[in-house]
C-alpha cells in the first residue's frame, strides 16, 4: 500500500483497506455478525476492509435528541461511541437510538436541570 496524503477536508470519512492503520491494524474484533458491527455476540471475526469515521455536533440545551448523518453511509450498521465536552454544572447522558447504515440519533438525559449546549464527538467504525 502506497502512502497517501489526507488534507483536512478528507479527515470526517476514511476506508482503509486490508484493515491496517499508520499506527496499528484493527486485527480482530468480536460480535454477532461478520458485517454488522453493531450486533452483540462472541464470535471472533478478521476484518478485511474498515470505515472510520468521526465527527462533532452541538447538542443544544432544551434538546433531547440530535440526528448525525455520516459523511458516507456504511454498508452495515457500525459500531458507535459517543463522548461530550460540557461546561461546568451540566450533566448529560448519553445514548444511540436509530442507528443505520447513514447515521444515527444522540439521545440525551439531563440529571442536572442545567441548560447547556454540549459538545458531543462521535466516532463509528464498521464496515465500509
Amino acid at each position: 500500500m502506497a502512502n497517501a496524503t489526507i488534507t483536512n477536508t478528507q479527515i470526517a470519512s476514511a476506508t482503509v483497506t486490508d484493515a491496517n492503520l499508520q499506527y496499528g491494524k484493527v486485527s480482530n474484533r468480536q460480535g454477532g455478525s461478520a458485517t454488522d458491527w453493531d450486533v452483540n455476540g462472541t464470535s471472533n471475526y478478521v476484518p478485511s476492509a474498515v470505515k472510520i469515521q468521526v465527527g462533532t455536533i452541538m447538542v443544544g440545551s432544551g434538546t433531547n435528541s440530535t440526528a448525525v448523518t455520516f459523511p458516507v453511509a456504511f454498508s452495515a450498521y457500525p459500531a458507535i461511541f459517543l463522548t461530550s465536552q460540557y461546561g461546568t454544572g451540566a450533566s448529560k447522558l448519553f445514548t444511540t437510538t436509530g442507528t443505520g447504515n447513514s447515521g444515527f440519533t444522540i439521545q440525551t438525559f439531563d440529571g442536572s436541570n442545567v441548560t447547556a449546549n454540549v459538545s458531543v464527538r462521535w466516532l463509528a467504525i464498521g464496515t465500509p
